[in-house]
C-alpha cells in the first residue's frame, strides 16, 4: 500500500461532537468543574484527525497515535458542540501530521498537532501482547 497516496497535504476534516458529562473534567475526578475535559477533548482530537485515513485504508491497517501537542485554551459547558478542523500538515511515509483547532460557537477553544502512524494492525497487537 503507497501511504504517501492516501491523504493530501493541505486536505481538511471536519467533524462535531456535543460534550456530555462523562466528557468533563468533573466526571474524570476534578470536582466542580463541569466543562469539558482535556483527555475528552484530545479523544475528539483523534476521533476528527482520523475520519478521512480510515475509509481509506486497506483491510487490516489502522492509524495509532504517536504524537500531540495541544493548547487547551477555552471551556465548553455540558451540552455544547464542538467542531475539531484538522488539515493535513506532512506526510512521510506511514507518519500523517494534522494542525487542528476546536471551536465551540465560532471561537477557538484548542490547537495543535496531531501525529498518528499507519500500522498493520494484527502485527501490532502480537508485538505489543493485546492478543
Amino acid at each position: 500500500m503507497d501511504f504517501n497516496k492516501l491523504l493530501n497535504i493541505g486536505e481538511v476534516f471536519k467533524s462535531k461532537y456535543k460534550v456530555e458529562v462523562p466528557d468533563t473534567a468533573d466526571f474524570q475526578g476534578n470536582t466542580g468543574v463541569r466543562v469539558l475535559s482535556t483527555p475528552a477533548l484530545l479523544r475528539y482530537v483523534e476521533q476528527g484527525s482520523s475520519t478521512g485515513v480510515y475509509n481509506r485504508l486497506s483491510v487490516g491497517y489502522r492509524p495509532v497515535g504517536t504524537y500531540v501537542e495541544l493548547h487547551h485554551v477555552g471551556a465548553t459547558p455540558v451540552g455544547g458542540s464542538i467542531e475539531i478542523v484538522s488539515e493535513v500538515s506532512k506526510i512521510e511515509g506511514r507518519k500523517f501530521t494534522y494542525n487542528f483547532k476546536a471551536f465551540h460557537q465560532d471561537k477557538v477553544i484548542a490547537y495543535g498537532v496531531y501525529e498518528q502512524v499507519i500500522v498493520p494492525l494484527e502485527d501490532f497487537l502480537k508485538k505489543n501482547n493485546a492478543i
